[in-house]
């Protein structure tokens, strides 16, 4: 109710002069009572679905990744991650997508291309 542009006014009253949106297809559905009773029941804590766990979130600046590259796998220059061996290459990738790089990142700094990372994360 306290934000002007939700269009939940439209669900809460009986009628509404000014619809914003159809309300006919959910109220076929569910009752009118059983709609407020469902959503304005409190989530337990752990089904709050709208919180944003910022551990999930971090990014890692370039200069990390080339740090992180040149002190761990021993790569001075990030472009030679494309001329590896395959599975030497997988390995270094796979590592720093471990640290948080994103693929468009890594992609960038070492000039494997972006299917190829994206792969690699998505097989993680």
């Amino acid at each position: 109710e306290d934000y002007p542009w939700s269009s939940w006014r439209e669900y809460i009253t009986e009628s509404s002069t000014d619809t914003f949106c159809s309300t006919k297809a959910v109220f076929s559905r569910i009752p009118r009572e059983d709609l407020k009773e469902l959503v304005c029941m409190p989530l337990e804590e752990c089904d709050q679905i709208l919180d944003i766990d910022t551990d999930d979130c971090k990014s890692v600046s370039d200069s990390d990744v080339k740090a992180f590259l040149l002190m761990s796998l021993r790569i001075v220059n990030p472009l030679m991650v494309q001329s590896l061996e395959k599975t030497r290459r997988n390995e270094v990738l796979r590592s720093a997508l471990s640290i948080g790089a994103g693929i468009r990142q890594l992609s960038r700094l070492t000039g494997v291309s972006f299917g190829v990372i994206q792969k690699l994360k998505n097989d993680q």
